[in-house]
C-alpha cells in the first residue's frame, strides 16, 4: 500500500508482513495499492473522505461498513 504517494514521494509504502500506526486526524493524499492486497485495519472514529480543497465527500463510520458488509 502506497499513503500520501509512497516512498518514492515522500509517503510511505506498506510491504507484507508489516504493522503500521497512524494517530487520529492523520490525513492520507494518494492512498493507491500497486498490488492486490488484503490486510486488516482498526480505526477510532469515522473516516472522513474530501476533496482536494478538504471539503467532506462523505464521512464512512462503523455503521455504514457493517451495511456494506452486509449488502
Amino acid at each position: 500500500m502506497d499513503v500520501r504517494g509512497g516512498k518514492d514521494h515522500g509517503g510511505d509504502t506498506a510491504v507484507a508482513p508489516g504493522y503500521g500506526f497512524e494517530c487520529s486526524g492523520a490525513r492520507h493524499d494518494q492512498t493507491s495499492f500497486p498490488e492486490d492486497s488484503e490486510f486488516y485495519m482498526t480505526f477510532l472514529g469515522p473516516l472522513t473522505f474530501i476533496q482536494p480543497d478538504g471539503s467532506p465527500i462523505a464521512v464512512v463510520g462503523w455503521e455504514q461498513a457493517q451495511g456494506a458488509w452486509l449488502a
